[in-house]
């Protein structure tokens, strides 16, 4: 599981086929309080991952050519959700740098 999206490194190689995978994934508990008169504890589920980019899919047991981390706000409450993976790559998907990327 992964996406298929251009990717330019910074030598200016463009890599029209690039693979992007999630290599790691955990989830941040943040407590906070809210504002109320009588204030409550509240937790938020953020889920973090780092991306690894290959110059192809059938490059992945190579050394990737780039990589990068990312971190969002978990719905909770939410009925519809999958594994944690599948979760981060649906969530990059809805990102503007992402906009182009397709399952691969």
């Amino acid at each position: 599981m992964g996406l298929q999206l251009s990717h330019t490194t910074p030598y200016g190689l463009i890599c029209a086929e690039a693979y992007w995978r999630i290599k790691r994934m955990q989830i941040e508990i943040e407590k906070t309080m809210s504002d109320d008169e009588t204030p409550v504890e509240i937790k938020s589920f953020y889920l973090t991952g780092g991306l690894e980019i290959f110059v192809t899919k059938a490059d992945c047991d190579k050394a990737p050519i780039g990589g990068g981390n990312f971190r969002y706000l978990m719905d909770m409450d939410s009925d519809s959700q999958s594994n944690a993976i599948a979760e981060g790559y649906k969530w990059l998907k809805t990102q503007s740098d992402f906009a182009d990327a397709i399952d691969a």
